[in-house]
């Protein structure tokens, strides 16, 4: 949705607009991001589950009033719930502890970015919570994922174990030789309650994000695929 949002602004600037770099890039990196967790599902359609199993994606589930459980790929089994956040990057990546921060180096430039330690971790304690407030209690195993292995990893994150997409099968072979802990109809009513739970997720307009004065944007219906305007 996102790709596509930025891809319709994008056809509405005219050509000289000063934020059409910066659009360009984003509709790059969301691009980059959905190949990367396509890579990841490739390679977990090779693991060999136990079933009953569920992978659910993008789970956006609401923790209390004020935040939420924003989750890549989760999986559920009757012995574990598994939470995988990946993380599409190139270049080389140093997980700082003090204060916690990603800087990814691409060609000697260096960039801070938001910790996925950081959040992987809130969303680990969250689910404990949500879990809990439904009567439901299962170990909950969490990874940060590269789906790619040209990705250079300078400094590992402290606490949090990071590993390579070509690598999941092994961790999660590994989860799925743990003996079941709740019952069918306890996993069936899990699955079902996330599925309930799922809360919608309304990014801000994108007017908000660029300063995009009104006579600058075409006006009008525009095709969903070729971008061109459609006369009435």
């Amino acid at each position: 949705a996102i790709i596509n949002a930025y891809t319709r602004l994008l056809h509405r600037l005219p050509s000289e607009h000063p934020t059409r770099n910066d659009i360009l890039s984003k509709i790059d990196m969301a691009k980059a991001g959905f190949n990367g967790e396509c890579q990841v599902d490739h390679y977990l359609r090779q693991v060999k589950f136990n079933e009953p199993y569920a992978i659910l994606k993008e789970v956006n589930l609401k923790s209390d009033s004020q935040s939420f459980i924003s989750i890549d790929t989760l999986i559920i089994t009757q012995s574990y719930v598994c939470i995988l956040e990946i993380k599409t990057m190139k270049g080389k990546l140093m997980f700082q502890s003090n204060p916690p921060q990603l800087l990814r180096e691409v060609d000697g430039v260096i960039t801070p970015m938001k910790c996925p330690e950081q959040q992987l971790n809130r969303n680990v304690k969250r689910l404990y919570k949500w879990l809990n407030n439904k009567g439901i209690s299962l170990p909950i195993y969490s990874y940060i994922v590269l789906p790619y292995s040209k990705t250079h990893v300078a400094l590992p994150p402290k606490f949090a174990k990071i590993i390579m997409g070509c690598d999941i099968s092994s961790y999660i072979d590994e989860l799925n030789e743990k003996k079941p802990i709740i019952s069918r109809e306890t996993f069936d009513k899990l699955v079902s309650l996330i599925n309930e739970y799922q809360a919608s997720y309304f990014p801000p307009p994108l007017s908000n994000r660029y300063v995009i004065k009104y006579d600058q944007i075409r006006k009008g219906l525009m095709c969903s695929y070729c971008f061109k305007m459609i006369k009435n």
